[in-house]
């Protein structure tokens, strides 16, 4: 072969091995990731704090820079969130893994039920990861109790007689939680109401 064409070919060969090599962090980017399930506890009450623990590992090739978390909490049946938070999640290096704990709070009125939370990693899409469709993780259900005492108003008894009375009384507030049972509790006396009526009427 002629010598001018062999070095021509070796010069292209370099030029194509160089192509391929000179740069091999070219697609190198951070990718974050929830390692196993959020913990929660097994319940918290209405007006409390909810502690939820997290673990999150970069699998990519570079570090990943510091960035934000969202955490809801939403019902089984995912038809309310009651509540939703950020949280600064901080800088890891490729191949770490850290923990962290997000307090967020209860609020007052949210009903007795199982509730789950959730996570979003990289919630504002500002790492410029390889892989953002791992970014989501959840926690097993829990349990939230609204320990709210229902109110209740009673009104006078109407049409009393010797024998009977029609006592009346209204509920303004469930508290919460559904009302299961409905009565009125009298007696003879206000230390002695062993006597009870029963009746889903009662509003």
């Amino acid at each position: 072969m002629n010598t001018a064409i062999k070095n021509s070919i070796a010069i292209l060969a370099f030029g194509f091995v160089g192509l391929f090599t000179a740069n091999p962090n070219l697609y190198a980017a951070p990718d974050i990731l929830v390692v196993g399930g959020l913990t929660v506890p097994s319940s918290v009450t209405v007006g409390n704090n909810l502690s939820v623990g997290i673990s999150i590992k970069n699998k990519g090739t570079t570090s990943c820079p510091a960035t934000t978390t969202r955490l809801q909490i939403k019902n089984t049946a995912l038809t309310a969130t009651v509540a939703d938070s950020n949280y600064s999640t901080p800088a890891i290096s490729a191949g770490q893994t850290i923990s962290q704990t997000f307090t967020i709070a209860i609020p007052s009125g949210t009903a007795s039920g199982t509730y789950n939370a959730y996570v979003i990693l990289d919630r504002y899409d500002s790492a410029g990861q390889s892989d953002g469709s791992n970014d989501y993780g959840a926690s097993g259900t829990f349990t939230i109790i609204n320990n709210t005492v229902p109110t209740v108003q009673n009104l006078a008894a109407t049409v009393p007689t010797t024998t009977s009375a029609t006592i009346n009384g209204t509920i303004t507030s469930d508290g919460g939680s559904s009302i299961i049972d409905r009565r009125f509790d009298w007696g003879t006396s206000s230390g002695n109401l062993n006597q009870a009526v029963y009746s889903a009427s009662i509003s």
